[in-house]
């Protein structure tokens, strides 16, 4: 390999935007400092200085290594980053590749592409099961033949110290209907279950504490006049002006909850988003058969 040939690194904080198309003049940032239960990341900007070159190898070096992750900053496009009335507070106001997506490192390796700024994101978890002291994180690039394209060192400090208990009620709203169309699963079948379980894990793993549970089905982000997948965990039959429930897969859905953490429980709109005139799509059964009796064509404050 020529001499002149050079992988330019910089170590970021995770605050920091690494676009392609642009020169990094961000300011290098290479010590950091975390209490034991919190969660760390940093970024390793790149530049690769030649032709491209797949399969390049990213290890990392440390007393911590168990605990840490390494995964690539991947390009999202975006058409429209903002609005015409925005405020300064802004990086960008054209179209174009954003870094957001943060993807798994794969068992080929990382591709160097020529002449432009990249990032991989390194995320420390300790769990609670390290020790506190100074660690040095060291990450190597290496070519496909073993060569040393570059080198890295992150210095690490764990304080002898625990975060408290998150005081904030945090939510984000959970779309089961969502994840059932994604997947292309039956709704509140076993593999749908699987899935908003780990969706339900993850989220709690990143400080929701509490979830939209659908009663019955969130007339959220839906059209006048449209509706979206049935995902409804109160059984309702209607018997002619009486109406019996069933809470089978409510029961569940908390069970599911407390379980992987979750602390508070949001219940889903009794009413339409827009402007409250409506009443949400509630299914029920009636004679045998399942229907709709609620929706559009009904009063948020009604008699029924």
């Amino acid at each position: 390999m020529s001499s002149d040939v050079i992988l330019e690194t910089k170590i970021l904080s995770s605050l920091e935007k690494v676009f392609a198309d642009e020169e990094l003049n961000a300011i290098e940032f290479n010590r950091g400092s975390m209490l034991q239960n919190e969660v760390y990341s940093f970024q390793i900007a790149y530049k690769w200085n030649d032709f491209m070159m797949k399969q390049v190898e990213v290890s990392v070096i440390s007393e911590i290594s168990p605990w840490i992750n390494i995964r690539r900053v991947g390009l999202i496009p975006s058409e429209m980053p903002c609005y015409a009335d925005h405020d300064n507070n802004i990086l960008r106001t054209t179209p174009g590749l954003y870094p957001d997506a943060l993807m798994p490192m794969s068992a080929e390796g990382l591709t160097l592409l020529p002449h432009q700024w990249r990032s991989i994101w390194i995320t420390v978890n300790p769990n609670e099961q390290v020790e506190t002291g100074n660690y040095p994180i060291t990450i190597i690039f290496k070519s496909p033949s073993g060569d040393e394209l570059g080198k890295v060192e992150f210095q690490l400090e764990v304080i002898n110290a625990k975060l408290p208990q998150q005081s904030l009620i945090h939510t984000q709203w959970f779309h089961t209907d969502c994840l059932a169309t994604w997947y292309g699963v039956e709704i509140f079948s076993e593999e749908h279950w699987t899935i908003i379980e780990k969706y339900i894990h993850t989220a709690v793993k990143h400080g929701i504490n509490m979830i939209l549970t659908p009663l019955f089905t969130p007339p959220l982000d839906t059209a006048v006049g449209g509706e979206r997948p049935t995902v409804q965990l109160v059984d309702v039959e209607k018997q002619k002006d009486t109406y019996v429930f069933g809470f089978d897969k409510l029961k569940r859905w908390i069970d599911i909850c407390l379980d992987n953490g979750v602390q508070y429980f949001e219940f889903s709109h009794l009413f339409t988003q827009w402007g409250a005139k409506h009443a949400p799509k509630i299914m029920a059964m009636e004679n045998g058969e399942l229907k709709r009796i609620f929706g559009w064509d009904t009063d948020a404050a009604g008699e029924d």
